[in-house]
């Protein structure tokens, strides 16, 4: 997207996808990240950064394909000390598609030329819906268990609301089995999809990240030269969705949601977030399904919660599910 200047409070910046090299005279967060880096023997001489509004700062480093798994690892391993969770992100169109996604809760103000956090919800209360309509009631069910999802400066201040720390601690809570039941009511092909009971004994898991993947016309698939590592200022990977306000649009769900999804398959598959992408999300996977029963229950859940996983990719329910099964990468696309 093209850069332009945005003020949030008492910050201030562009709306730049190229990250910024630190500068002579670093901060001390910066000289803490630094030395912390150093003592994990991690090469910080690319170290940049990112001020994007509405979230905290950012960091990259740039790192070879070949070996941006193993420094994901080690960063990984220190991220409790640092306070930074390392997020994989393939190159600078796929920063450019994040910050766009960012760029959706704000708006221009023609008179100081600079964005600056929405005032008002793009929800129009003027639309006229039939109250009695089942799937509207359900609807409105659905958005108020996930509530807010749009900050909003209502008084000008600058501070938006729900803050970042607001949407984790929605989702958090969230009831996650309501949440797939009620998108199963308002979505009836789903149960459809979920009939479908053979089991393809062809498909197997793909364990390679797509991230690190380019197609080439001539050649195929091939790993790219170099990539960005991110870091988020995070305690736990759940965390990261609501740090970078990720989703809303689309099928893609609103950041809460994947806060939700998220603490809940690293509690059940300690399953963790590696990559992100302008519309992807995939998840390394500690302890994967390990039957074909585990992964059915899983694909079904995967399935409500990204519909492309199997619309655009897997192609049934069964086959997502034997892609899941002893399957250590999880791969989410959002059309």
């Amino acid at each position: 997207m093209e850069v332009s200047k945005w003020v949030c409070g008492d910050r201030q910046g562009t709306l730049n996808p190229a990250p910024e090299l630190i500068g002579e005279n670093p901060d001390a967060n910066v000289v803490d990240l630094i030395a912390k880096l150093k003592a994990a023997d991690i090469d910080s001489s690319s170290l940049g950064q990112l001020n994007w509004p509405l979230i905290d700062i950012i960091y990259t480093l740039v790192v070879k394909g070949s070996q941006a798994e193993q420094l994901w690892r080690q960063l990984r391993g220190i991220s409790i000390d640092t306070g930074y969770w390392p997020v994989i992100v393939a190159d600078e169109d796929e920063l450019d598609g994040i910050v766009d996604n960012l760029s959706c809760h704000l708006e221009f103000d023609n008179t100081a030329r600079t964005w600056a956090p929405r005032k008002k919800s793009y929800s129009s209360g003027d639309i006229v819906v039939d109250e009695t309509d089942s799937i509207v009631r359900i609807i409105r069910e659905l958005k108020a268990l996930e509530g807010a999802s749009e900050p909003l400066d209502l008084d000008g201040s600058g501070i938006v609301k729900p803050s970042l720390a607001d949407f984790i601690v929605t989702g958090e809570k969230m009831n996650m089995d309501k949440w797939l039941d009620l998108k199963c009511a308002i979505n009836q092909e789903i149960d459809e999809e979920f009939e479908e009971s053979d089991w393809p004994f062809d498909v197997v898991p793909d364990d390679k990240l797509q991230a690190l993947q380019t197609w080439d016309p001539d050649t195929g698939s091939r790993e790219l030269e170099s990539v960005f590592i991110i870091l988020v200022r995070a305690d736990y990977s759940w965390e990261v969705p609501a740090k970078l306000l990720y989703g809303g649009w689309n099928d893609c769900p609103v950041p809460q949601v994947h806060v939700g999804f998220s603490k809940r398959w690293f509690k059940m598959h300690d399953a963790e977030i590696i990559s992100i992408g302008r519309a992807t999300i995939e998840m390394r996977v500690g302890k994967p399904p390990s039957t074909r029963d585990e992964a059915l229950e899983l694909a079904r859940e995967q399935f409500v919660y990204c519909p492309d996983s199997v619309d655009q990719g897997a192609g049934s329910v069964p086959s997502l599910a034997a892609e899941l099964l002893n399957g250590r990468v999880w791969h989410f696309w959002w059309d």
